[in-house]
């Protein structure tokens, strides 16, 4: 989160992608990427990776805001 608040979202990626590779996609590094790739503007990857935990954990809020936000700008 501190790579992406300090608008460094790449870098953010990088180290996030290989955090969900090493947890099995936990839920939190998983939002976190999907955050980074959504200020990277990259919505698709943000959705992608939104539903993949809601596929896991229906009804949790904080995947729901993040397909929320990937939606509004314009995943789909």
């Amino acid at each position: 989160r501190l790579l992406v608040a300090e608008g460094r979202p790449r870098e953010a990626i990088e180290v996030l992608e290989r955090a969900v590779e090493i947890s099995a996609g936990a839920v939190t590094p998983t939002l976190n990427l999907a955050a980074a790739w959504l200020e990277q503007g990259d919505a698709a990857r943000a959705e992608t990776l939104a539903r993949r935990v809601l596929a896991g954990h229906p009804g949790d809020a904080a995947a729901m805001r993040v397909l929320e936000a990937a939606l509004k700008r314009g995943a789909r």
